[in-house]
């Protein structure tokens, strides 16, 4: 009789022990937040995507911490409940595109680098040239002054930029504007581009796309617009 009541407590706490490391284990994992960046990213980025880690040795303020460490990501908050990771993000919006040595890289509004040959907005025009990063981030006066006058141009006229996929500024200082509608032409803009010059651009545009003219240079550095 003994013998049957220890045998029976034997597996009665076995089951027990077996259902306590059972709850350990991570079950699910929910990610909210995010728009560029997947769900299973996140998780790799995490080391989450071994569901056999052991649920009670996770440590979620190293693991939001960790996160955060990641470009795309602005802030995260990270509980759990039961055996259910919930992952909370709000990640950084990218800005603009720059192209340097023949490689894409995705800036905040901060100049600071999310992504190389990674690029996830769509609809941007690319800013083109030999600009130099340091510390993680795109610098240099040559590069402040092409996007702030790319950034008036396109604020003054949004055309433009649904218009232009990408604008050089060339190693000897000319900005070039490569346009992909009404059709692919390059822009020759000069050394600097003034307001005078932005409504000579969107003029000539319009212009090319009324009159459907097939032309593949257009000419803005004289004192009249050259098509042809």
């Amino acid at each position: 009789m003994f013998k049957t009541i220890m045998a029976g407590c034997l597996i009665f706490m076995g089951l027990l022990n077996w259902n306590c490391l059972s709850e350990t284990k991570i079950q699910q994992v929910n990610v909210v937040g995010q728009e560029l960046l997947r769900t299973q990213e996140i998780i790799a980025y995490l080391d989450l995507d071994n569901k056999d880690i052991d649920y009670s040795k996770i440590d979620l303020d190293a693991l939001e911490l960790k996160l955060k460490t990641h470009p795309r990501i602005n802030s995260a908050k990270i509980n759990k409940k039961e055996t259910i990771l919930h992952i909370e993000v709000d990640e950084t919006e990218p800005a603009l595109i720059v192209q340097i040595n023949g490689r894409l890289h995705e800036l905040d509004r901060n100049f600071n680098i999310l992504s190389t040959d990674d690029v996830r907005l769509t609809r941007k025009s690319v800013l083109s040239g030999a600009f130099k990063i340091n510390d993680n981030r795109v610098e240099g006066s040559n590069f402040y002054a092409l996007w702030k006058q790319v950034d008036k141009m396109f604020s003054n006229f949004p055309s433009i930029e649904e218009r232009v996929s990408e604008i050089e500024l060339d190693r000897n200082g000319e900005i070039i504007a490569y346009v992909h509608h009404p059709v692919r032409a390059i822009v020759y803009l000069g050394n600097y581009i003034s307001n005078k010059q932005t409504r000579r651009f969107y003029a000539s545009l319009a212009y090319m796309e009324a009159e459907d003219v097939k032309a593949r240079v257009l000419d803005l550095r004289g004192e009249d617009a050259v098509i042809y």
